[in-house]
Parts: structure tokens; sequence; C-alpha cells
């Protein structure tokens, strides 16, 4: 298959992104599994995040594979690929939840830190697996058409979707209300824990007891690296969604390619993120890191 240059110029950049992702999100579930300190609401549903796009990932390399590199097959093969591989619907599953976990994320911080005295919103450590049950649930029956519907054209020489026009309206029009509801739901979130905590000074004040500085310090870090992780996502995926939606913009445009190439770049840059801006994450990667050197160490000694 004939390569173009901008495909010769991504495709490294697919390596390093997968390498750098899939080592950096397992971290990331490895630590939450392993340190009871980072047990806590937020860090389940970011362990959930980090899971989403591990298996984005991991689904990224047969697509590219057979979009750039293999002659797709043609028959019932090619109609299992194009359902199952080429047109990354497994990984479709996984980015919408990963876009829902993001959006649960502002909603925790908002009713933990503007509404603490309200009990019956919180999550907590014991209730958080059920909307993440619930989340995977939803993205899986929601993106079941696309499996149902998808299939190998021969005489296109591409995977297309059988469905009439109508029905596709509806479905990406309830997809359009569903990023959108959630783009308003975390805008209203955080623009009010940011004029709590910068501005009013509301938040501490309506808590059980005063903060520390110490505390306030914290506040604002947790929510400064869940701001960072939302914007990174919303700004990387937000291209993917012009050039799906334009009819103007196919495949093979260069446009679409690189739309393509930064959806993979958010789940890439997270692990990044929490070693950057969180104390706790970046002291847990140091030991788990080091924990495993020095057991490769004594094993080699032995």
């Amino acid at each position: 298959m004939k390569l173009s240059t901008e495909d010769f110029v991504l495709l490294p950049g697919y390596a390093a992104i997968v390498l750098i992702g899939i080592i950096g999100n397992f971290l990331i579930l490895a630590v939450v599994k392993r340190k009871r300190y980072m047990h806590t609401t937020t860090n389940f549903l970011l362990a959930n995040l980090a899971l989403a796009d591990l298996l984005t990932l991991l689904w990224c390399i047969p697509g590219i594979l057979l979009k750039d590199l293999i002659t797709h097959p043609n028959g019932l093969l090619g109609d299992i690929l194009c359902k199952f591989v080429t047109m990354q619907h497994m990984a479709g599953i996984s980015l919408l939840v990963a876009g829902l976990t993001l959006t649960l994320v502002s909603v925790e911080r908002y009713n933990a830190l503007v509404n603490p005295l309200n009990a019956s919103l919180r999550l907590t450590k014991e209730n958080v697996k059920y909307p993440i049950v619930a989340m995977w649930m939803f993205a899986f029956i929601f993106v079941l058409p696309l499996f149902v519907f998808e299939d190998w054209d021969e005489m296109r020489n591409r995977c297309i979707m059988l469905w009439k026009k109508p029905s596709a309206t509806i479905y990406w029009s309830i997809l359009t209300l569903i990023v959108f509801l959630a783009f308003v739901l975390v805008c209203f979130c955080y623009l009010n824990i940011i004029r709590g905590l910068y501005f009013t000074k509301q938040i501490c004040a309506e808590s059980l007891k005063c903060c520390s500085e110490e505390e306030m310090q914290a506040k604002r870090k947790i929510v400064k690296l869940s701001i960072t992780i939302t914007v990174i996502f919303l700004v990387c995926f937000f291209p993917f969604v012009v050039a799906t939606v334009s009819d103007k913009i196919s495949a093979e445009d260069v446009f679409y390619k690189i739309a393509y190439f930064l959806v993979y770049c958010s789940c890439c840059v997270n692990p990044i993120c929490y070693a950057v801006q969180s104390t706790n994450y970046r002291n847990a990667f140091r030991e788990t890191i080091r924990k495993r050197s020095t057991t490769k160490q004594t094993e080699q000694a032995v």
C-alpha cells in the first residue's frame, strides 16, 4: 500500500504515543491499585480514565496497520475487520468512556468542594464503582449500532456504514447532544469551583471546618490537574469532531489525519500531567519504578 508523506511523518508519532501511553497508563493503574494512600474517589475515576486510554491505544495499533500498511481483505473477514478493527469502533467505546469519566470527575469535584455538606450527592470509594460500570455499559450500547451496520464495500474499496440517512442523522445528533451537554456541565462545574476557590473564597467557608493553607493548596492542585486533563482532551478531540462532521473533509485529507492523530495523543499525555502536577502521583511513580528495579536486581543476584 502506498503511503503519503504525512503517513511517513505520523507513523513514528503513533509508535511514540502508543509506547509512552501504554507504559504511563499502566503505571497509573498500578499505583492506584497498590498504594493505599491513592485510594480516593478522584483517583479511582482517574484510574478508569487510564484504563480507557490504555484500551484506546491498544486498539490503535491494528487499526493503523490495516489503514496504512496492509491491504484490507475482502469478504467476511473484511466485514469483521471493518466492524472491530479498521474503523476503530472498539476505541470509540473507550473514548466515550474517557469523555464521560472526565465529566464525572468535574461533577465529583464540584460536589466535594462547592456542596460539601450535601452527602447525598457525594461519590465515595464504596459507591464510585456503580457509575464506572454504568459508563462502560452505556458506551458499549451506544456504539453497538456501528458494529452492526459497518461493512466492507469491495466496489469502493473501503468500509461503509449501511444505514439510511435518517438513522445516521438521528444517531450523530444524539452523540452531538451528549457531547454538548457534557461540555456545558464541565464548564459549569469548573467555573463555579474556580469562583469559589479564587474569588469568593466560599469553598472553605462552607466546609464543616476551616481549611488550612496546606489544605487549600491541595484542593487547588487537584482542581488544576482535573482542568488540565479535561482541556487537553477537548483540544485534542475537537479537530476530529470537526473533521467527522464536515462533508468537505475526507479520510485522505491532511487535516483529518492530523485530527485523528491528536485523538490518540490525548491518551498518552495524562500520565505526564500527573507526574508534573501531582506530588502524590510523582512519588507513587517513583516508588513503583524503584521497587521494580530493586526486585529485578535481587532476582539477578540470586
